[in-house]
């Protein structure tokens, strides 16, 4: 079992690249891969989002490259000798149709729009993407680990969830199976205490026993209930991605709980009913940080 939150960072170099690589993963439904590189990097994109799914199921991963290339040929500036050949032809134009003698130095002319241009430095692709994917595969380990580290401590609580679901399940079983003659014992009670002249064996009562034993009928629902539990234990012990069937496994739990405390008007099965609501919360909560 992981977590979906998690950092990793890896780095490498090889003539004159250097690459850092951070990752850093939160929540979600989904896998979200946002990559953001710097201009000269672009082309690495499609290696991060390759890669990435081979490592990671859900969350949004966020990755951030910085990179030094101070090895290859400087950038510098580029003369555009086309838009200066451009100018010079235009002022000598001027002066010609003008009868003018202006006499224009190259200094000033360099100091026009579009004449002077940054040179971009040169990048090798090839050794470029290898140094990208050894720091990658680096910040993905780290990552990987950060977020299995991360959820064998969600696992750890959901599996004392797990106990706390499965003992309060055994008791709404006990519960039960005897809130039926705890009804009748009750009812008889009642009659007693108001004096009523109606025969304890009567079938007016047997038939309000049975119309109660009808209503709070939860026999349905604490059988998908230990399936239910059963498969939560399996769940937690399955190997790769499980967050989604852990979520979907609570919300039909909380679905028979609910139907469960409708159905039940005992005491007893009502106060079973809120620990098992409170902790099936708190095991949602939990289920949302699971890959």
């Amino acid at each position: 079992m992981k977590s979906m939150t998690g950092f990793g960072r890896g780095e490498a170099n090889a003539e004159g690249y250097q690459i850092s690589i951070d990752i850093s993963s939160v929540n979600r439904k989904q896998l979200d891969i946002r990559f953001s590189p710097p201009r000269e990097a672009i082309f690495l994109e499609s290696l991060v989002r390759k890669s990435i799914p081979q490592h990671v199921a859900r969350g949004v991963i966020n990755v951030q490259l910085k990179l030094n290339n101070s090895g290859t040929a400087a950038g510098g500036v580029k003369l555009n000798d086309e838009v200066i050949k451009s100018y010079i032809t235009q002022i000598q134009k001027l002066n010609s149709e003008l009868k003018l003698d202006t006499a224009v130095s190259m200094t000033e002319i360099l100091q026009l729009p579009g004449t002077v241009q940054a040179a971009e430095a040169e990048i090798d692709a090839d050794i470029l993407s290898t140094v990208a994917a050894e720091a990658l595969t680096t910040a993905l380990q780290a990552l990987v680990k950060n977020r299995t580290n991360e959820g064998t401590h969600l696992k750890q609580d959901l599996a004392e969830r797990q106990q706390i679901l499965a003992a309060s399940i055994t008791s709404l079983n006990e519960k039960s199976a005897n809130s039926t003659a705890q009804f009748r014992e009750k009812l008889e009670a009642r009659i007693r205490d108001a004096e009523l002249t109606i025969e304890l064996d009567s079938e007016r009562i047997h038939q309000e026993v049975v119309l109660y034993a009808d209503r709070s009928d939860i026999t349905e629902e604490l059988v998908r209930l230990d399936a239910h539990i059963k498969q939560f234990s399996l769940l937690l012990e399955k190997e790769g991605p499980v967050g989604r069937e852990l979520d979907f496994l609570m919300q039909e739990m909380s679905r028979e709980v609910n139907t469960t405390g409708s159905k039940s008007s005992d005491r007893e099965v009502s106060k079973l009913v809120v620990t098992l609501k409170t902790e099936l919360e708190r095991c949602r909560e939990q289920v949302q940080n699971v890959e």
